[in-house]
């Protein structure tokens, strides 16, 4: 492993910090990676991550927080640097993953694929286990930093991370956790049984609403409406679409962000989790989504929609309500799975909170430059 010195201290800094270290190496910090996230999410998992950091190429610097140290620590020239070997990972009881953007000369949640200033992957997870090594952690960071997307602590809303619906402000290490973006789900057990699911959630709708929408994808099926599933090479279309629509403030104007996202729908289709919902309207493709199935969750990762048939983002959103709360039959080569829960991430384009989705914020923390430089270990 190699560890970075900090930046010079304070008295009350440095006793403050004696747990603290940064790794840079890239193997270590994938170990400590697999061995602390909990999986319960897509995003969670290291292959996912793995993908974007390969693509973006970014430096790693993965902050952690020891539980003795007694053992791990020894005078530096700069501040404090761990006696570190491969063995120390049990001692080890807090991590927060970043990457170095040198571009803006701060640091974002591992592993820093921005587009325009902005991450993308999200509910990102500080590992602590309380508020006192979460906050030397942030307080650990060696630079200015932006951290964006990231889940509540647990102990902040004492329910499951990223599962309370609250829109409550949570307090952070550095003062507040602001709320960042708001992310939305569909829970079919919201809606009773799995025979009534879909009628009860139409019926939530006001009756002029309920009836505007129907009206609008019943002139669409006039017109005849095909789907089919997963069919891999329907992702290309996807990215055309988006590209066609977002043109340069489309995350796929970035070929990193492109080939990175390619590459993620070759790794969950061999995964057996990739679902590709492909909507034709009079035998052309009017409709593309992508979504990954993981942990009785679907995922919605990315769309594109034609601009020639309007109303068609209605009709495919209301097809994956439809379809969860009613997952009885395969769709192309995806495995049966019981979907609990649909989620529709971040990113407010007006009809998440319409159709009546239950809102999941996520948060960030902005820590200013500590007046010294950063030079990442060669």
């Amino acid at each position: 492993m190699k560890v970075r010195p900090f930046y010079p201290m304070s008295p009350t800094e440095n006793k403050y910090m004696k747990t603290i270290g940064t790794i840079e190496d890239a193997p270590t910090c994938a170990r400590l990676w697999k061995h602390f996230y909990p999986r319960s999410t897509v995003f969670d998992l290291w292959e996912v991550r793995e993908i974007f950091a390969r693509h973006f190429g970014r430096r790693h610097c993965f902050v952690v927080h020891y539980t003795d140290e007694k053992d791990n620590v020894s005078p530096g020239e700069n501040g404090v640097r761990l006696k570190i070997k491969d063995s120390d990972i049990n001692a080890i009881d807090g991590v927060l993953p970043l990457s170095w953007i040198e571009e803006k000369k701060e640091f974002a949640f591992f592993p820093g694929e921005t587009w325009k200033d902005r991450t993308w992957l999200e509910q990102n997870k500080i590992i602590a286990p309380n508020k006192e090594v979460m906050t030397r952690l942030i307080h650990g960071i060696p630079g200015a930093a932006e951290l964006r997307y990231l889940c509540p602590p647990p102990w902040e809303t004492g329910d499951k991370i990223g599962q309370n619906g609250t829109n409550a402000p949570v307090t952070g290490s550095m003062g507040e956790m602001h709320i960042d973006e708001v992310g939305y789900l569909f829970h079919p057990a919201n809606h009773g049984i799995k025979e009534e699911q879909y009628p009860a959630y139409l019926l939530g709708f006001a009756g002029k609403s309920r009836k505007k929408i129907l009206a609008e994808i019943h002139a669409i099926e006039k017109k005849g409406v095909k789907f089919r599933y997963n069919v891999l090479e329907d992702i290309e279309l996807l990215f055309q679409f988006n590209q066609d629509n977002f043109k340069e403030n489309g995350y796929f104007h970035d070929p990193r962000f492109l080939n990175a996202f390619r590459e993620l729908a070759q790794m969950l289709h061999q995964k057996k989790m990739l679902r590709v919902v492909t909507v034709l309207v009079d035998n052309k493709t009017a409709a593309v989504d992508m979504a990954a199935v993981w942990n009785h969750t679907c995922f919605f990762l990315a769309g594109g929609t034609s601009r020639t048939v309007p109303g068609i983002a209605k009709l495919i959103n209301l097809h994956h309500i439809q379809w969860a709360c009613s997952h009885t039959h395969h769709l192309g080569d995806m495995p049966l799975e019981e979907i609990h829960s649909l989620d529709f991430l971040c990113g407010d384009f007006g009809w998440k909170e319409r159709f009546h989705l239950s809102p999941r914020p996520l948060y960030k923390i902005i820590v200013p430059e500590k007046g010294h430089g950063y030079a990442p270990l060669s």
